[in-house]
């Protein structure tokens, strides 16, 4: 099965650190400049910050710079703390043993970018087989700023079931597909007998027609019930997680509604990017892919080009 590629897109602020009043991107009064401090993080952080309690480490590969808080490059993302056996998946040959202080690194690309106008900035990170850096380096990058600064730097992850002004609101629907993970009888004998005791995945898959649509995200997600544990109840069964496939970046995407593991919000590019022979996303196509996306919420936002 090929690795799943996604990509979490959010929105960057600032405010102080008593007063949730958001504050512009550059702000003379309050001394704050977010487009030149996100460009000194990065500069600052190329050598391997190393996480010992969490066994977690992560660096910055900055690839290319156009000015100050527009950025892209990788994350090299690690994790240490355990042993492993590498074996020849050919021939089942032993030919390495990892130690306990090895890191094994992955690339993840990132970008940072910041409007001509310093009216907003938007970020950027890549996942892998649902590997992310992104908790790790918020915690660093806002510990940071506020220490700093004396006020709050935030990242917003852009939502599709945020039902107020969220970016992908008006984007039509392709396919919608609902999931219950571990269903149980009660909710599979209406549709197939099992022996009473075997769990199962349930999915509805809801597609439109050839060059149709369901209709909007905004209209489409609002005609779905919604229950106290932030699940979707369709046909009476609650739905723990969401995906629909949008149109986004003149392209059609899988995007995650709600869902474990932080499933909202990460757009599947799984099947749109080029692999290296390393088996990871070539820097080129994630940069293609991510300007296409950036450049459509930044025209759902502002209704102009970025």
């Amino acid at each position: 099965m090929v690795s799943a590629i996604g990509l979490r897109v959010y929105k960057i602020g600032a405010h102080p650190r008593r007063d949730a009043t958001p504050l512009p991107l550059v702000d003379k009064k309050s001394g704050i400049d977010v487009p030149s401090y996100i460009a000194s993080f990065v500069n600052q952080n190329k050598t391997q910050n190393k996480k010992d309690s969490a066994e977690r480490s992560w660096y910055f590969e900055k690839m290319e710079e156009t000015k100050p808080g527009c950025c892209r490059g990788y994350i090299h993302y690690g994790t240490f703390g355990f042993e492993s056996n590498f074996v020849d998946g050919k021939t089942k040959a032993k030919k390495y043993k990892r130690s306990v202080t090895d890191v094994e690194e992955i690339p993840l690309y990132f970008e940072f970018w910041t409007s001509s106008d310093n009216r907003t900035a938007l970020a950027a990170f890549q996942s892998f087989q649902g590997r992310s850096c992104i908790n790790i380096l918020f915690s660093d990058i806002q510990e940071d700023f506020e220490r700093k600064t004396n006020n709050i730097l935030t990242f917003k992850k852009l939502l599709p079931s945020d039902s107020k002004g969220s970016v992908y609101n008006a984007a039509p629907v392709k396919n919608i597909k609902l999931i219950k993970r571990n269903a149980g009888n009660d909710v599979t004998d209406t549709y197939i007998e099992t022996d009473g005791t075997s769990l199962v995945d349930f999915e509805i898959s809801i597609s439109a027609k050839r060059k149709s649509s369901l209709g909007a995200l905004s209209d489409v997600y609002s005609r779905f019930k919604k229950s106290d544990e932030s699940a979707l109840i369709y046909d009476g069964v609650e739905f723990s997680e969401a995906y629909a496939e949008i149109r986004v970046g003149n392209k059609l995407r899988k995007i995650g509604l709600f869902g474990a593991h932080g499933d909202a919000g990460v757009i599947d590019l799984t099947g749109q990017v080029k692999r290296g022979l390393n088996g990871h996303p070539t820097f080129d196509s994630m940069k293609n892919e991510t300007k296409s996306i950036l450049d459509s919420i930044y025209k759902s936002l502002y209704g102009a080009k970025r």
